[in-house]
């Protein structure tokens, strides 16, 4: 070959490759253009996610407010509410979220401006909607404030009024009023208004038997209380059938549409950015694949521009090479010698099983297939040691978000268990155990809590069975257990668990519908907290309980414990707290028993002082008379 000819060549394989790699950077000007696109898609997916969050917390407050604010007396003083405050600053910071989310660069090309204003108007008409409730349960009141204060205060002037009237329509009148306000049926306030308006005819039909002016100032204003009374009450009414008498009616019937109006919009907007995320990956995907195949034709190209001057070895491998980058597997090659090209054949078999072996991992991996195992004889590759590095670290990521988000849930919902039933011991020890086992996804569970008080009936302290989920109930189930006596005594002895794995055949029995069996496993908690035990939980399983579940019933045994000391601390200081009462009246009466003592002293001295006085004025008169003998 001359080295003209050799310069065609290397023209036309500058120019070739050039090609290819122009190509390359279109390639990689799509992908850029189209990773940015989704990331703007995923920024503006997440920040939607953020906006139902914000919503949430909305209704959460919302329903604070109308659980809590309704019957406080400090919102009615005042007429301040934090959860009003949390809902306004909440609905403000939806609606700058939303003015930005309208400027956002995802949002003009998916045409979601409309949606973004429909969602700002409908938050702002939650806003005002609430505003509304707002002031009109301050304006009904609660007890001595508002018109529940105003129409107390009629119904006391008419009871003190010294009128003769029928003091039982008046408990009828009281009766209604207290029934409407219990059920919120509109029947009573009928009652009622016919109730009164007999009492009220009752009233004026009173005789007057001596035509008394005070008989008839007293009847006027009876009759002007009721009147009030009535107002008040009907307004009352008016009041509630304007909130709602149930959660579809009035404003809270109003609320809920708007509520109900923002879920699809969220839920629409979600599924028009998957799709359009979707539909950038599937063109950049074709892009890429088209892109792909005009390398992969330029490839080829070459190949058999230059196929006729290279050896029948060479077009093996290129057979193979071509069939591999067209995104199919080839058949194995014939090794047809040992020097170089035999060994590029070789090569090129050992490469395409790895790229076969990678691609089959990598598929099943994006399956979601995390158990998938790796060939053993490429687990050495740079490739394979990339996949299996990402593979384990998915596979524990995905585990421990898992293990994470189980705890967390958990935690968060017995903490919510004990805060509701922190001031009944025996409600709270029944629902602990019971969500526990759910939770857990054991078979049976006990909670026994320790009794050291001086005055318990066994003399020393002892753990008191509290509550019990699926326990077969027996007569001679034990109800106390001493310190080290048995195993939950012997939790409560050295202050920790107790995990048994072989379960002797008669401690106990998990019966079902089809029988009983021995449990598999037995966890026995102490409920412990600055080295002081408060109680036990006993838990049995059909299965083996995980680390992770025994770590968590731990952590949760810590929280129970703190309840559990809190509870045992508020009741001995209100012990002393009465006890030191106790002891005030009884010093206080010893003092007076004193002072009387002292009363009674001082008037027996001056007794015996008069009485010596007598005593020395006789002497001295004897001793005058017995003188006068003497002479």
């Amino acid at each position: 070959m001359d080295i003209s000819i050799r310069k065609k060549i290397k023209h036309k394989l500058i120019a070739a490759f050039g090609g290819v790699l122009a190509l390359s950077f279109i390639l990689a000007g799509w992908g850029y253009y189209s990773i940015n696109r989704i990331l703007n898609n995923q920024d503006l997916s997440q920040r939607i996610d953020d906006i139902s969050i914000m919503v949430l917390e909305l209704r959460r407050a919302e329903k604070d407010f109308l659980m809590r604010e309704t019957t406080n007396p400090e919102f009615f003083k005042t007429g301040q509410s934090q959860y009003l405050q949390t809902i306004n600053e909440t609905a403000e910071e939806l609606q700058k979220e939303i003015s930005l989310l309208k400027e956002h660069p995802a949002t003009g090309s998916m045409d979601l401006e409309e949606s973004f204003e429909a969602m700002g108007r409908i938050i702002k008409l939650y806003n005002i909607k609430l505003s509304e409730i707002g002031e009109t349960v301050k304006e009904k009141g609660y007890k001595d404030w508002g018109l529940e204060g105003e129409l107390r205060k009629a119904i006391h002037e008419v009871e003190n009024i010294n009128f003769p009237y029928d003091r039982a329509l008046m408990l009828t009148l009281r009766r209604h009023e207290k029934d409407f306000f219990l059920r919120q049926e509109l029947s009573y306030r009928d009652k009622f208004n016919n109730d009164i308006q007999e009492f009220k005819a009752a009233i004026r039909s009173a005789e007057n038997v001596d035509s008394s002016a005070v008989f008839e100032n007293q009847r006027n204003a009876i009759l002007s209380n009721l009147d009030n009374y009535q107002d008040k009450f009907n307004q009352i009414v008016d009041a509630d059938l304007k909130l709602g008498l149930d959660e579809k009616t009035g404003l809270r019937g109003e609320l809920r549409a708007i509520v109900h109006e923002m879920e699809p919009i969220l839920a629409q907007l979600e599924a028009t950015i998957r799709s359009k995320t979707s539909s950038i990956i599937g063109n950049t995907l074709l892009f890429f694949l088209l892109v792909f195949f005009v390398q992969l034709i330029a490839g080829l190209f070459i190949s058999i521009r230059f196929s006729n001057k290279l050896t029948s070895n060479i077009k093996s491998i290129n057979t193979g090479i071509v069939t591999l980058s067209q995104g199919n597997f080839p058949d194995k090659l014939v090794i047809s010698s040992e020097d170089e090209l035999g060994q590029t054949q070789a090569a090129t078999n050992n490469l395409v099983e790895r790229i076969r072996t990678a691609a089959e991992f990598t598929i099943s991996i994006g399956e979601g297939k995390l158990d998938q195992q790796y060939d053993e004889r490429y687990k050495n590759d740079v490739l394979a040691k990339a996949l299996l590095d990402m593979h384990q670290k998915l596979k524990a990521a995905d585990l421990e978000d898992e293990k994470r988000n189980w705890a967390t849930k958990g935690l968060a919902d017995f903490g919510e268990v004990i805060r509701k039933n922190e001031n009944n011991l025996r409600e709270l020890s029944y629902k602990v155990i019971t969500d526990l086992v759910k939770f857990v996804g054991a078979n049976q569970g006990k909670l026994f809590v320790i009794n050291d008080e001086d005055n318990n009936t066994l003399g020393e302290p002892h753990l008191e069975l509290y509550a019990t989920y699926a326990w077969k109930r027996k007569k001679h189930q034990q109800q106390t257990i001493l310190k080290g006596e048995g195993l939950p005594g012997q939790a409560w002895y050295e202050q920790k668990s107790i995990y048994l794995k072989e379960v002797p055949g008669d401690y106990i029995k998990i019966r079902s519908g089809l029988g009983e069996a021995v449990p598999t496993s037995v966890l026995i908690v102490p409920l412990v907290v600055n080295e002081t035990v408060f109680g036990v939980i006993e838990l049995a399983s059909l299965k083996e309980f995980a680390d992770y579940q025994i770590t968590f019933i731990e952590k949760l045994a810590e929280i129970i414990a703190a309840s559990l000391s809190s509870v045992r601390i508020n009741e001995k200081t209100k012990s002393l707290l009465e006890q030191a009462q106790q002891q005030s009246e009884e010093m206080r009466a010893q003092e007076e028993e004193m002072r009387q003592n002292m009363e009674e002293l001082s008037a027996t001295q001056e007794e015996l002082g008069r009485k010596e006085k007598e005593y020395l004025k006789k002497i001295e008169e004897l001793e005058g008379k017995l003188a006068e003998l003497a002479s």
